[in-house]
């Protein structure tokens, strides 16, 4: 009954009227909305009445568990959606599910996953019919809203609340109606975009209420989203591209003084330093202190906005972008959703540019070699410094360890010896003032100790101290279990 609940809502925003052809006398329809019609209270409660249906009725385009879906290229058969590598171990560890199993080759059922196609092809088609049937009327009710970011009275009356939601009717319309990118042949929705960017960004300047900082910040960080989206669907048109590419730069600039980082504006490296542009990327940024307002679900969108910018943005950019997500992992509060995340997202990008799969390496990151090994040798003092504050967060860092020592080349030598001495504190060390002080792995559940141990047993060689420091620790608790005595046994051989 999709279909007739929407055309439900559209009757609600819609008006026919009856028009007579001047040629042959034939009569006509004309659709004009009922903005001039509506009160904002009244299309207020139309329009958040529609977009609960049209976010439950997109709910499997949209919902996944994994919070980084957008990191993995969307493929797609004309117009339905193929199945996608969702993890990419799927590729390295045999008891995970096999990516091809869809083709029933050895007589796996199908009549599932096909059913799930047809029902997302038909969601997209559904949701290109309702942008054409709602955009006239989301648009007119942006421009006469947006005027209030031309005055100081942000937030004195409904026009921020109506411009937030026609911002979240169109999100969810663009995310179901389009895959990877907007086409420049999506003029409507271009259109929308070129009238945003005179605002842009919202409320730059506004200090007061906190709900409306809150909205301003979501209301900017879904722009920079179809920004990145127009961006990379803009090849096909040339004045569309040179045009797109000043509207990411400014979506860049936003995207990074979110995250409590201000570009630099500078190119002064030294010589020595103009065959790493990575350092170069890193020493654009002012380093500042992380932006602690950010919201854990705030915090994904401007996660996707950043990726997706840096997809589409020249090299510089897209250095700048990843550097400043790293600098944002390094200083956000430790016991916080946002660290783990971070870690992940980092994590996940380094596995994305190592797979074997090329189909997957959306970004060419070795320019970045040398930041993201800064950073990962970092993530050891900082399991140390969450001890079991943060155990998220410290899964996340044994995580990244292991997939950097197992299936990259991102360390060399000497860098893999620094991780290694680094990993001591986490088992024991001696202080000549205090005696042994033993580091946290005591303190972490099975699953955690078996990844800590893991990534020693990753590494090409234990070197003595090392092992030294794991045999004290585990030596030290009587109630360590027989499965991590083995696998101590196991790592400590060199």
């Amino acid at each position: 009954h999709s279909a007739t609940i929407m055309r439900n809502f559209f009757s609600l925003l819609e008006t026919k009227t009856a028009t007579k052809a001047a040629d042959a006398g034939r009569q006509s329809e004309s659709v004009n909305t009922r903005t001039s019609l509506l009160t904002q209270g009244s299309r207020l409660s139309i329009m958040q009445s529609c977009y609960k249906y049209m976010s439950a009725h997109a709910r499997p385009l949209l919902e996944s568990d994994d919070d980084l879906w957008f990191m993995y290229a969307d493929r797609t058969i004309g117009n339905t959606k193929a199945q996608t590598v969702s993890d990419i171990d799927s590729c390295f560890y045999p008891d995970s599910p096999a990516p091809f199993a869809n083709l029933g080759l050895f007589g796996e059922a199908t009549a599932a996953a096909s059913a799930a196609v047809d029902t997302i092809a038909s969601l997209r088609a559904q949701s290109k019919e309702s942008f054409e049937r709602l955009f006239p009327f989301l648009q007119e009710t942006w421009m006469e809203s947006v005027t209030i970011f031309g005055t100081n009275n942000i937030g004195s009356d409904k026009s921020l609340e109506l411009c937030a939601l026609v911002l979240q009717i169109l999100q969810t319309l663009w995310r179901t109606a389009y895959v990877e990118n907007v086409p420049s042949s999506a003029r409507d929705l271009i259109g929308f975009l070129r009238r945003c960017m005179v605002y842009f960004p919202f409320g730059r300047q506004y200090v007061g209420d906190a709900q409306v900082e809150e909205t301003l910040l979501a209301m900017n960080i879904k722009v920079c989203e179809l920004v990145a989206l127009v961006n990379l669907g803009a090849a096909e048109s040339e004045e569309l591209a040179a045009e797109s590419q000043g509207w990411t730069q400014r979506a860049t600039r936003f995207v990074l003084q979110a995250m409590g980082l201000k570009p630099s504006g500078s190119s002064s490296a030294n010589k020595a330093e103009q065959g790493k542009p990575g350092q170069q990327a890193s020493q654009r940024l002012q380093a500042s202190v992380a932006n602690a307002h950010l919201r854990p679900e705030l915090f994904e969108h401007l996660l996707l906005a950043l990726w997706r910018l840096a997809q589409g943005s020249r090299h510089k950019d897209t250095e700048l972008l990843i550097a400043g997500a790293v600098h944002y992992a390094r200083s956000c509060a430790l016991v916080s959703t946002s660290k783990t995340l971070c870690i992940r997202f980092l994590t996940r990008a380094i596995e994305i540019h190592w797979s074997r799969n090329p189909s997957l390496r959306l970004l060419d990151l070795a320019p970045l070699h040398s930041i993201f090994g800064e950073w990962v040798l970092s993530l050891p003092k900082l399991m140390w410094q969450l001890r079991d504050r943060n155990q998220p967060a410290s899964a996340a860092a044994a995580y990244a360890l292991r997939l950097v020592c197992q299936r990259t080349h991102l360390l060399d030598d000497s860098a893999v010896a620094t991780l290694q001495a680094s990993l001591v504190p986490l088992f024991c060390v001696a202080v000549p003032s205090k005696g042994v002080v033993y580091g946290p792995f005591r303190t972490y559940p099975l699953s955690l100790q078996k990844a800590v141990l893991e990534v020693v047993g990753c590494c090409s060689q234990c070197p003595s101290n090392l092992a030294q420091a794991i045999r004290d620790c585990v030596a030290s608790d009587s109630s360590v279990p027989d499965q991590i005595q083995v696998l101590v046994q196991e790592t400590v051989i060199c």
